[in-house]
């Protein structure tokens, strides 16, 4: 089976216990052990894309088929929301960027960023501004600065979140 993401390491363990990944089969999230070659559907029934690991990983988040994003673990889901694509984690772990989007399946309409805490709480809506489509956000390593693309002007901005 092809493994997709498997560069993201869960946790190392000990010498020849070899180690445990996060990776997407078939549009499953699943857990494998690179000593023992066992795989585990992490997320049974749930098709997902954009598998993101957070920084430490030991958890991760997705974007389900559809819309809606899955925070969880190696014990399943820890919280889900309704909408947003493209998540990006902060580089300490305790957010998580992505985008809302709206479209009538063949053109997107609107689109903007917004953060919400790895536990699910706090979300807060970034960007608001109806005559742009914010897209592709990520975090600068001090978590101070957000960017993102703007798919009207085809700019990338950068927007300090100290203020």
């Amino acid at each position: 089976f092809p493994l997709h993401n498997a560069y993201f390491k869960v946790a190392s363990q000990a010498s020849g216990h070899g180690y445990d990944l996060f990776s997407i089969i078939y549009d499953q999230v699943v857990e494998y052990n690179s000593a023992s070659e066992e795989m585990i559907t992490i997320l049974a029934g749930q098709r997902v894309l954009n598998l993101r690991i957070a920084p430490g990983g030991k958890t991760f988040v997705c974007e389900k088929t559809g819309g809606g994003l899955i925070i969880g673990n190696k014990g399943g889901i820890l919280t889900q929301t309704d909408q947003g694509e493209r998540p990006r984690w902060s580089a300490d772990g305790q957010y998580i960027v992505f985008q809302i989007t709206k479209d009538n399946g063949h053109e997107i309409s609107a689109s903007d960023i917004w953060r919400i805490k790895a536990d699910g709480t706090g979300l807060t809506q970034l960007t608001d501004t109806p005559e742009a489509i914010e897209f592709n956000p990520s975090l600068a390593p001090d978590n101070r600065k957000l960017v993102f693309e703007n798919l009207v002007s085809r700019h990338i901005y950068e927007l300090d979140l100290t203020r």
